[in-house]
């Protein structure tokens, strides 16, 4: 009993360090993950891991060599038992005095050590198998009644999970309310989905147990035929969950996706064999069964609540959906079940699919005045909250039969490091003017995730951001502004730029890039910087650059203490005459910040209405704000001083159930708040539209301009100059339409009739939106039809390849 535990322990902590092991390598090779998991810090437990590795997979390495004293005795594997230990115990050495997870960067070396550090699994599986392939009882003919127990648990796993979501959804909070013909319809949706897929399940078990049952060794081959099934359904999950999601797509990640479902499988076979044998001929009672339902429903509602403001793209939703089913059916299958025959069982399975059929139609064709929602909005909104029913819309949902679209977005996206883009030289104008006035202070103060409806001067429902509105009232109100990029990726190099980049971070050296700096060099400004991850590689070190934060990780970078600081050094600044520029991007208000903290508000205010957590933080940034303008004031440097408070993007925080904002860029996350504060002489010499369109891009020119270096390049990859000296010379810069992206994804959308409508095409789940935002701001209701996909998918396309074509890149070349 003693030794089977040592096995079990042994077998279960060597397999889930080398498979995190293996995963932290495969992190390192997405842009997306690199710069948010590994750079930024954003899930604290990684980097500990990344740090304790080694003595973990030495500690491991040791409970095998105690567990593998069998391996030992036996003949036939006792030279590969030495061999594997030997290497094993060197390896893990090696890894003490050379450790590798901290060493590894954004480049092919990444998913070469992913692929390597499994290899001693596969072989510790190998080991096992031949020494445990006796305890397999391969005298057993195929049992029909078997068929029987797997349709029978696999039509109550159907019912269950649909039930239970059912139930979750009702439970939860949610921002639309159903009639009773609404929820009778989605519960129907919902059960025949499940029946379908779990239908379609059962038929391709019968067909492999059938074809098995065929030839002599039919135990045996069964065997193998269902755990190969089951390799491919996990790959599945693989690819289109787990891989999707941190934007790792191609050959490769079908590669790793059989190579991870493969070990994985091969862990569970050999723990089957070893400790469950006879699995099926085991039976639990009602009792157990309802005890074990009841807990795995409390735990299910727990974990979807828990996980839905930490999730991106539903990754961790959707596995604890997977994980219910697979238990919710081992349960139903180990509890006696009265003999069906096969006849009735296929007409069943029929029965589903003409069920599922009726329902579809149905879907296409019905409307709910109250509502005002056809049957597939609300699917689509039901889904949200559903995670169960998501995976399956997404699995029934048919391809598009031309990919070419969505394939052209992917490989112009997620650039990786083998993919060398030289840097190109951006001027904003032709020439620098020769400017002797005297230069303004420039202070930009990027809130990370701050969205334009949490601010008072956008939102009249606000009452928290007093000191910010205070400031809009001297200021000017750029109403209708967005982001070019939802996340920080490559929202942040977009200000610097001034306008569009190629979907790669980063392209280096980005000096040539970096018109900001540039400009900042030429007027001979004194900056102050807060360096985080992602300008300690697009701007370029300099003496006249004083770092904020020092030794401050980015995550930990706040409003309240960088202004601090930036106050004392105002105050000790030598030289009074040379004009200040300041820039930094507080995470106070980021979603990973706030789910590290608990999700805790900060005071006892009534937030109702909005997300409290966030809410609370909105306003202690607006404190601090506050307290710096009236610094500024005190020291007689805010009339001279352009002031820009701003955001790189919004974020979603429980809009049709979304958090978040990696991945999407629905409106929530590409509308900004953008005040700038002008000294007079320069206000009254520019004019502006604050009702155009406008973007975090265009700060930039806007600065350029208001220098007096201008006329500022016309282009749709560059941003314009918000402030000119005639609205006639500004109305040149407009666009009717402008392309919005995701920063880690294959998301594009395009912006047009000035902000008022947005269409997304998601090339990660294959899906398009149109919402017209004058009438549904929250976007809530999904238009898009034939007219408006074909339309705004030349748009797109034609947007990328100027971008490319500037950059010097050609997709797939």
């Amino acid at each position: 009993m003693i030794n089977k535990a040592l096995i079990f322990i042994s077998r279960s902590l060597f397999t889930t360090i080398v498979i995190l092991t293996s995963f932290y390598c495969l992190l390192n090779y997405p842009s997306f993950t690199y710069q948010q998991l590994i750079k930024l810090l954003i899930i604290t437990w990684i980097p500990i891991f990344a740090t304790y590795q080694p003595y973990f997979y030495l500690l491991a390495s040791i409970l095998l060599i105690c567990s593998l004293r069998e391996q030992l005795k036996t003949s036939k594997t006792k030279k590969l038992t030495l061999a594997f230990l030997f290497l094993n115990t060197s390896f893990s050495l090696y890894l003490i005095f050379k450790p590798l997870l901290i060493t590894l960067e954004n480049n092919i070396d990444s998913l070469f050590w992913s692929f390597i550090t499994l290899i001693p699994l596969f072989i510790l599986i190998f080991i096992d198998y031949i020494s445990y392939y006796s305890n397999i009882d391969w005298s057993k003919k195929i049992n029909d009644q078997k068929d029987s127990k797997i349709f029978i648990a696999l039509v109550k796993t159907a019912f269950f999970v649909s039930l239970l979501y059912f139930v979750i959804f009702q439970l939860r909070q949610v921002d639309f309310q159903l009639n009773f013909n609404g929820m009778l319809f989605i519960l129907a949706w919902s059960i025949a989905a499940h029946l379908v897929l779990f239908m379609a399940i059962f038929l391709t078990i019968n067909l492999l147990r059938a074809i098995a049952k065929l030839t002599v060794y039919d135990t045996k081959l069964e065997f193998w035929l269902l755990n190969i099934l089951a390799i491919v359904f996990l790959a599945g999950v693989f690819n289109n969950i787990i891989f999707s999601a941190i934007a790792f797509t191609g050959y490769l990640s079908n590669f790793f996706a059989i190579i991870f479902a493969s070990v994985i499988l091969g862990f569970l076979m050999i723990i089957q064999i070893i400790f469950l044998a006879n699995l099926s001929e085991k039976e639990i009672s009602k009792t157990k069964q309802i005890i074990f339902l009841t807990l795995l429903a409390i735990i299910t509602y727990l974990l979807t609540i828990k996980f839905t403001t930490l999730d991106w793209n539903f990754l961790l939703q959707k596995l604890i959906a997977i994980v219910i089913w697979c238990l919710s059916f081992i349960c139903f299958y180990l509890t006696k079940a009265k003999t069906r025959k096969m006849f009735l069982t296929i007409c069943f399975a029929l029965v589903c699919l003409t069920f599922y059929k009726l329902v579809v139609i149905a879907e296409k064709s019905i409307t709910w005045k109250n509502e005002n929602l056809t049957a597939t909005q609300l699917v689509d909104k039901y889904i949200g909250y559903d995670i169960s029913s998501r995976i399956l819309r997404e699995i029934f949902t048919p391809k598009v039969p031309d990919n070419s679209f969505y394939k052209f977005l992917q490989e112009s996206s997620n650039l990786g490091q083998a993919v060398k883009i030289n840097p190109q030289e951006i001027n904003l104008v032709e020439n620098f003017a020769n400017n002797l006035e005297e230069k303004p202070n420039i202070f930009i103060f990027t809130i990370d995730s701050l969205r334009q409806d949490y601010i008072g001067t956008y939102n009249k429902s606000v009452t928290f951001t007093p000191e910010i509105d205070t400031f809009a009232s001297e200021s000017i109100v750029l109403e209708n502004a967005f982001t070019r990029y939802g996340a920080t990726g490559l929202s942040e190099p977009s200000i610097w730029a001034g306008g569009m980049l190629i979907h790669k971070q980063y392209v280096t050296p980005f000096y040539p890039m970096n018109s900001l700096q540039k400009l900042l060099e030429k007027e001979n400004y004194q900056s102050f910087i807060s360096i985080d991850s992602i300008l300690e590689t697009i701007v370029k070190p300099s003496e006249n650059i004083i770092a904020l934060d020092k030794g401050v990780s980015t995550q930990d970078l706040n409003l309240c203490v960088s202004l601090n600081e930036l106050k004392a050094k105002l105050v000790n600044q030598t030289n009074k005459k040379q004009p200040i520029f300041s820039y930094t991007q507080p995470q106070n208000l980021h979603i990973s910040v706030i789910n590290r903290e608990n999700k805790s508000v900060l005071d006892k205010q009534n937030y109702q209405g909005f997300y409290a957590p966030y809410a609370s933080r909105v306003k202690k940034v607006d404190t601090c704000f506050g307290d710096f303008i009236k610094f500024l004031k005190q020291e007689g440097l805010f009339e001279n001083s352009i002031i820009i408070f701003t955001s790189d993007h919004g974020d979603s925080l429980g809009e049709e159930n979304r958090f978040g904002h990696a991945y999407t860029i629905f409106p929530e996350i590409l509308r900004i708040p953008l005040i700038i504060h002008l000294p007079e002489r320069l206000k009254n010499k520019v004019v502006w539209d604050s009702k155009k369109i406008a973007f975090s891009a265009d700060i930039t020119p806007s600065l350029y301009y208001l220098l007096g270096h201008k006329p500022i390049i016309n282009s749709n990859i560059f941003g314009r100059p918000l402030f000119t000296s005639t609205l006639e010379e500004q109305k040149a810069y407009l666009k009717d339409n402008y392309l919005v992206a995701s920063s880690y994804g294959a998301v594009y959308g395009i912006l047009s009739n000035n902000g008022n409508t947005l269409y997304i095409a998601d090339s990660i789940n294959f899906r398009d939106y149109f919402y017209d935002l004058t009438l549904d701001p929250r976007a809530t209701t999904n238009l898009v039809n034939s007219v408006t996909k074909t339309e705004n998918e030349k748009l797109i396309r034609r947007h990328i390849e100027e971008i490319n074509n500037f950059y010097q890149f050609t997709p797939n070349k």
